[in-house]
């Protein structure tokens, strides 16, 4: 009995000791993370979560505290979904620090699950994308800046990637060839091999760096 004691001391203090290295892990990483029981409700948040949020995270069982208002009925929604279903869960979502600013989160999980099938527990993570999603917002603001430039120029506008392929086209030159868009479609399929012959020495000059102007007919 004392030796069975002392095996079941032993393994005990693994068991703490590996608590002990996997709760510093999760405080160590810069995610914001989370553990929720088999019903959604959390039971679990690391360092991280606590320091971003602060006093903002007034109520452990509710996200409705730190999530922008605009974005907390979808986010619910979709929770609710993925916990009845017992599947994946993901979002982005602005999330209030203690600074009062919102910024982006993708937010996931994923449900643990028993011998049974039966969900024992949710471990999500939420992932600061604040600046990648508005360098995204900024590029598509100005793709469609570039896009009503030169759909008022009265000229063809296009350009094409080193394999050739169309990446853009203004309106002006869709309308001239009878068109919608050219985006994906090579130009030698689009021109015909006997143009695309004659005007393939100089799309090389182009790409090797050089800045040229040509003259060709084109039906």
């Amino acid at each position: 009995i004392e030796e069975r004691s002392q095996q079941l001391n032993h393994a005990t203090q693994e068991i703490l000791e590996k608590d002990d290295h996997l709760r510093l892990l999760n405080d160590s990483v810069p995610q914001l993370f989370w553990i929720s029981n088999p019903r959604g409700l959390p039971s679990y948040i690391n360092k991280r979560f606590i320091e971003y949020c602060g006093p903002a995270l007034k109520d452990l069982r509710s996200g409705q505290s730190v999530i922008h208002p605009d974005d907390y009925t979808e986010a619910l929604q979709l929770w609710k979904l993925s916990v009845a279903a017992g599947g994946q869960f993901e979002t982005e979502c602005r999330i209030l620090n203690q600074k009062g600013e919102y910024r982006w989160h993708l937010a996931r999980a994923l449900p643990q699950f028993d011998a049974e099938g039966n969900i024992t527990e949710w471990f999500g993570s939420c992932t600061d994308i604040h600046d990648q999603k508005e360098m995204r917002e900024l590029a598509l603001h100005n793709a469609k800046q570039l896009r009503m430039i030169t759909d008022a120029l009265p000229a063809l506008v296009s350009y094409i990637d080193p394999d050739h392929i169309y990446r853009f086209n203004n309106g002006a030159y869709a309308d001239w060839h009878g068109v919608t868009d050219l985006v994906g479609t090579h130009i030698k399929d689009f021109l015909g091999e006997k143009i695309y012959a004659v005007i393939q020495p100089n799309l090389a000059r182009a790409f090797a760096g050089e800045t040229l102007s040509f003259e060709e007919f084109m039906p």
